[in-house]
């Protein structure tokens, strides 16, 4: 008797075969709506953690080091955060077309698209409406574009 959840029977999107050439997978999507969120977030928590100390060590309060650090401006912070979601929104997209063994760029396209599902999320928080039109508008661009960015990518290497 085979045992449902005996992961040795079971045959997974990404193995060779598992689905015939060209069709979507959800799996891979997930995957990098998973890179395309846990990057910018585990970077952007170990920056702000990293500058927040500098400042406190550099004689700054608390809340001036915040203040710092999370202001609407073009500071070292917003530009190291873009970067970042940059790369990641690109990694985004490369890993659900390198994953998805097929339609490269649906895949790329609805790994953004749940990708962005997370600032949408903070936006909607009771501090999102303080954030300005142009990084909302840039918050919500970058997931989607960096991630056909990134399926375009893998899709020109193979």
């Amino acid at each position: 008797m085979k045992n449902a959840l005996d992961i040795s029977t079971t045959t997974l999107a990404t193995d060779p075969g598992s689905s015939p050439p060209g069709a979507f997978n959800w799996r891979s999507a997930f995957l990098g709506a998973a890179v395309g969120i846990a990057g910018p977030a585990y970077f952007g928590t170990l920056f702000s953690n990293i500058a927040l100390w500098i400042f406190i060590g550099q004689g700054h309060t608390v809340r001036e080091a915040y203040a710092y650090i999370f202001q609407f401006s073009l500071s070292l912070p917003v530009l190291a955060h873009l970067a970042a979601g940059i790369f990641f929104a690109i990694a985004c997209g490369w890993v659900s077309a390198a994953y998805g063994r097929g339609a490269t760029m649906l895949q790329g396209i609805s790994a953004g698209l749940l990708a962005v599902s997370f600032p949408i999320i903070m936006m909607l928080s009771p501090t999102g409406g303080e954030m300005p039109l142009l990084f909302r508008a840039i918050s919500l661009c970058i997931p989607v574009f960096g991630s056909v960015a990134g399926a375009f990518v893998y899709a020109r290497k193979i």
